[in-house]
C-alpha cells in the first residue's frame, strides 16, 4: 500500500515564497506559489494514479485546500517545525510506503516519483537532494526518525546533517539525482527558461505575467 503525499500551505502574501521577495510583491509571491501548488496538485494527481498510490495532501491553512487539490484526501499540517509536520503527515497516510513531495518544483521530472517508490520497494529511504542543500522528494518504507528529528530546516545544511543523521544511526538509504526547487529569485529567471515549464500550465502563465511587467 502507498501513498503520496504533498506539503502545501496556503498562498498567503508575506508567509508563502518570501525569499523571492523584493524580486517580487508579496502578493505576487503569493500567486506564484499558488500557481506552482496547482501545477503540483494536478501532476501528482497523475503520478498517484500511475503507481497505484493514495494521493494526499498535507495542508496548513488558514482556510480551505484548494479546488485543484479535490481529489486529494487531505489533512492537517498541525503545530511543530518542517520534520514534526512531515512526520504527522507520514502516519496519516496510515500506510507503510509513502513518498512526499514539496510544492516549489513545478517542473519536477516525473522519473523522480518513480525513482522514489523503486527505492521504497527495495526497503531503503529515498531522498531526492536540490542544489540549495535541502531535498524535493523523500520517501518512507517504515518509520525512520533519523530523518527528520534535530535538522536545520530551510537551512543549506539540511540535506548534508540529514547524511549525518544517517550514518551516525547506522542507516541505509538512496539519493536520486540533483535536482531543484524554486526559492530565490534568480530560480524564477531560470524557471522561465525551462523547456518543462509547458508542463505547468498555471505557472507558465503566472510568470509570463511577471515577465512582461517588469
Amino acid at each position: 500500500m502507498r501513498a503520496l503525499v504533498v506539503m502545501a500551505k496556503a498562498p498567503i502574501p508575506g508567509r508563502v515564497k518570501t525569499r523571492l521577495q523584493p524580486a517580487v510583491s508579496p502578493e505576487m509571491a503569493a500567486q506564484l506559489y499558488a500557481a506552482f501548488l496547482d501545477d503540483v496538485l494536478l501532476r501528482a494527481k497523475r503520478w498517484a494514479r500511475r503507481k497505484s498510490a493514495e494521493p494526499i495532501l498535507a495542508w496548513a491553512g488558514p482556510g480551505e485546500a484548494p479546488a485543484s487539490a479535490s481529489a486529494f484526501r487531505v489533512v492537517d499540517q498541525g503545530e511543530g517545525d518542517l520534520g514534526a509536520r512531515m512526520e504527522r503527515a507520514r502516519l496519516a497516510a496510515g500506510v507503510p510506503h509513502v513518498v512526499i513531495v514539496g510544492s516549489d518544483a513545478p517542473t519536477m521530472l516525473e522519473h523522480r516519483v518513480d525513482e522514489a517508490f523503486a527505492a521504497l520497494d527495495r526497503g531503503r529511504v529515498v531522498f531526492g537532494p536540490t542544489e540549495d542543500g535541502g531535498y524535493d522528494v523523500l520517501g518512507f518504507p517504515s518509520p525512520a526518525p533519523w530523518v527528520l528529528e534535530d535538522i536545520p530546516w530551510s537551512t543549506p545544511q539540511v540535506m548534508e546533517t540529514t547524511r549525518d543523521r544517517g550514518r551516525q544511526a547506522g542507516a541505509q538509504w538512496e539519493e536520486l539525482t540533483l535536482g531543484w526547487d524554486v526559492d530565490e529569485p534568480k530560480d524564477l529567471e531560470r524557471l522561465a527558461r525551462d523547456p518543462r515549464l509547458v508542463w505547468a500550465p498555471r505557472t507558465e502563465a503566472v510568470i509570463r505575467a511577471w515577465l512582461e511587467t517588469r
